[in-house]
């Protein structure tokens, strides 16, 4: 994390938070939409890439980056 800061010195604790929760909510996109694809493509079990399909796709939406 020093490392981080370091490299950009006017970024303050709250510009560094924002960034991380809108890397958070990419994260959970990113996993909402391979499960998507895994219903798509008919793999694995159906009913469990749904169940993970809306979990991840509700994380996304609940993520604080949209608060903003």
């Amino acid at each position: 994390m020093s490392c981080y800061a370091e490299n950009e010195p006017c970024t303050t604790v709250n510009e560094l938070i924002l960034e991380c929760r809108t890397c958070e909510a990419l994260t959970w996109l990113e996993a909402a939409i391979f499960f998507a694809l895994m219903l798509s493509a008919q793999v694995g079990d159906r009913a469990l890439n749904a169940e993970l399909l809306e979990n991840r796709w509700n994380l996304y939406l609940s993520c604080k980056h949209f608060e903003q």
